[in-house]
């Protein structure tokens, strides 16, 4: 009985130095794709094959992995970019167009031009006093603070800026005839910036942002081009706050 017993036992052990689970393994080694093996410092275990980010086991000989590039997806020339131009298409509705020209990376300067005679808000304005909006127009600059690091001008950004504007409305009470009055405003807009900008492969650029501003009256001219201006016709150019929503639209230079 006793040879028998030794017998089955040589039969199901393992090889030597194989196993097929850590209890065949002597000390505190453990079984490794059928050999022991002692574990190292961090938990790896030594000879194990290395594995990748995914989980997945490295093959011999194939390349280490490595994290993607910090500008992976937009190539260098446009990642690196220092000047950017870029329209805002939601001005039309509100207080005119702008077209805004950035020079920098992380802190860009920004020039600004709008077309205050383009947007529906001033015509909305004027119209409910019977007038009618002329050539009207703002030009301002500022400084813009981008986190992104996928791209210069990118990301999150804040801010703030100054605008000058300048807004011509002409009387159009019929009571005085041909008389061609007009009112020229002037103000000054200080406003704080914030929003994000996308910056695409090819280089196209989409900002979504908010602006709020509060216009300080610079001073009002009644002019009347063919006669005296008649009493009570006076300019206004009270303070008031300005919102604004920006959608921009633009490409890296």
């Amino acid at each position: 009985m006793t040879a028998i017993v030794l017998s089955l036992m040589l039969v199901g052990a393992p090889d030597a130095g194989g196993c097929t689970k850590d209890v065949d393994c002597k000390g505190d080694r453990i079984c490794v794709q059928g050999e022991c093996k002692s574990p190292v410092s961090g938990g790896a275990v030594q000879g194990a094959p290395p594995f990748s980010p995914t989980g997945a086991p490295i093959a011999p000989g194939s390349p280490a992995p490595t994290t993607n590039p910090r500008r992976s997806r937009i190539p260098d020339d446009v990642a690196n970019s220092v000047v950017g131009i870029q329209g805002d298409v939601q001005g039309f509705l509100l207080y005119g167009p702008t077209i805004s020209l950035e020079m920098g990376s992380k802190v860009a300067f920004v020039i600004r031009g709008r077309a205050v005679s383009a947007g529906l808000i001033p015509h909305v304005l004027a119209s409910s006093d019977e007038d009618t909006l002329e050539l009207s127009w703002g030009a301002g600059a500022g400084l813009h603070f981008y986190t992104g690091d996928k791209a210069n001008r990118q990301g999150l950004y804040v801010g703030f800026s100054g605008e000058y504007i300048a807004v011509d409305t002409r009387e159009g009470d019929d009571d005085w005839g041909d008389q061609d009055i007009h009112y020229l405003t002037k103000m000054a807009v200080m406003a704080f910036d914030i929003g994000y900008r996308w910056v695409f492969e090819g280089g196209a650029t989409l900002g979504l942002g908010g602006i709020i501003g509060y216009a300080k009256g610079l001073g009002a001219e009644t002019t009347n081009l063919t006669s005296e201006v008649p009493d009570g016709y006076r300019a206004d150019d009270s303070d008031r706050f300005v919102p604004l929503l920006v959608v921009e639209l633009g490409h890296t230079l």
